[in-house]
């Protein structure tokens, strides 16, 4: 079965999410995702792992740094990885494998929890938008 790595964000934008980060210093995409991954995560990925399944996409999501009110976001999968999964204490509030059951149960929470009383840590919204476009989970 499929599993995805999420993780809780410990700063804004607060939510569960994929590894993300800004390409500053890291030079490529490629090695901006390699480098995320491994600093929020833990995990060391082969740039030959990668797969691009967004392609600089602009979304109008709100960013932590003054100003920033966009990303151009590409994402890219894979199933290659080595090491342990070691979440970064300052970046994250944990991370995990998520099933897919698991992921569209979060969805429909994170859609609806204003009708519930559980208090839950939602999807961040850029990331409910993609899994849903990827077909991940559906609404």
């Amino acid at each position: 079965a499929q599993e995805l790595l999420m993780l809780e964000r410990a700063r804004f934008p607060f939510g569960i999410a994929a590894p993300a980060g800004h390409v500053d210093e890291h030079g490529s995409l490629e090695q901006t995702a390699i480098t995320e991954v491994y600093e929020e995560v833990g995990l060391i990925i082969p740039i030959s792992g990668l797969t691009k399944v967004i392609d600089n996409r602009r979304v109008y999501n709100q960013c932590r740094r003054r100003g920033g009110d966009f990303h151009d976001w590409t994402v890219y999968q894979t199933t290659e990885f080595n090491g342990q999964l070691k979440p970064s204490t300052d970046e994250t509030n944990g991370a995990r494998w998520w099933a897919q059951p698991e992921l569209q149960a979060l969805a429909e929470q994170s859609l609806h929890d204003s009708n519930s009383q559980k208090a839950i840590i939602p999807l961040e919204p850029v990331w409910l938008d993609f899994l849903i476009e990827l077909q991940y989970i559906s609404v």
